[in-house]
């Protein structure tokens, strides 16, 4: 069910596909944003979402692209921390998708904010610092690196999906390129009470 239109596909109304096992349908547009898009099937399937030169925010260089593999509905969550990128000045956009209608998202934090989305509406902001981001029923959190130009500051835009609190684990193996990048970046984040009793380590110490 498209969240806008799409030549023959008119906004908010469904459309059937078959795909076969190992096969891949794609859907595109050229026209803007199709957050909120809402994929069902009667059997499993993966959905990968982005945009192959997109630009954070729209309009400043430069692009690169944004990939995700889409979590499934049924495990999204109602509570995730977010926390601002190392070395980026002005803050990260981040996206908030509602799966429900009347779902009341709150940013708890520097800036705090209440709105109020429709089931498949997309709530865009731009958050520096640390916060809550919570809601009384599921969403999902994305949040997107701004360009080099935003800011005048060195990167390209990419994205990530944030796992709401309630899944976070307690250990974990990350991987960065042994070549081609000065600098390496791992956002983790941890209860205060954690964090100040030695409780988040990385390589044991």
């Amino acid at each position: 069910t498209p969240s806008e239109d799409l030549g023959s596909r008119p906004a908010g109304v469904p459309f059937d596909v078959t795909v076969n096992a190992g096969a891949a349908y794609q859907l595109t547009s050229s026209l803007g944003d199709i957050s909120g898009t809402r994929v069902t099937a009667n059997k499993p399937v993966g959905v990968l979402a982005g945009n192959r030169c997109g630009q954070v925010p729209v309009g400043t260089s430069f692009c690169d692209t944004v990939l995700e593999m889409l979590p499934p509905v049924s495990t999204w969550g109602a509570a995730t921390p977010v926390v601002s990128l190392s070395s980026r000045v002005g803050g990260d956009t981040f996206k908030v998708i509602a799966s429900e209608a009347d779902t009341l998202v709150s940013v708890e934090g520097p800036m705090p904010s209440s709105s109020t989305l429709a089931s498949g509406e997309v709530l865009e902001l731009v958050l520096d610092g640390n916060h809550w981001i919570t809601a009384d029923k599921p969403i999902m959190v994305l949040q997107f690196a701004h360009g080099g130009n935003f800011e005048q500051r060195p990167g390209d835009p990419f994205s990530m999906i944030l796992p709401p609190a309630s899944q976070y684990q307690s250990s974990y193996v990350f991987t960065t390129p042994s070549t081609g990048f000065a600098s390496h970046f791992v956002n983790v984040v941890a209860p205060s009470s954690v964090a100040a009793t030695g409780g988040v380590q990385i390589d044991g110490s």
